[in-house]
């Protein structure tokens, strides 16, 4: 990765947690863009210039899930994968 040997030191919950750790100066981050609207003293963005490939999620759920939260988690993936 482009001559960069990461060392993984902490694992974070949350994007403001990263974004506090970033600003301790513990580390750096590859985040959404939509991450500079948020608080970050301490912290500098950067975009990246290259056009990078779209990253691929998946989703996992019990088969006896009866949570309506779960079922439009599922509707919103169905709905954005239809062209792909």
């Amino acid at each position: 990765m482009a001559g960069v040997n990461p060392s993984l030191k902490y694992q974070a919950d949350s994007l403001m947690e990263v974004l506090t750790l970033i600003g301790a100066g513990t580390g750096i981050c590859l985040m959404p863009a939509d991450v500079i609207s948020l608080p970050h003293p301490g912290t500098v963005f950067l975009p990246i210039k290259e056009k990078l490939d779209p990253i691929r999620f998946t989703a996992a759920w019990r088969r006896d899930n009866d949570r309506a939260v779960v079922d439009e988690l599922i509707t919103c993936f169905k709905d954005a994968n239809k062209g792909v």
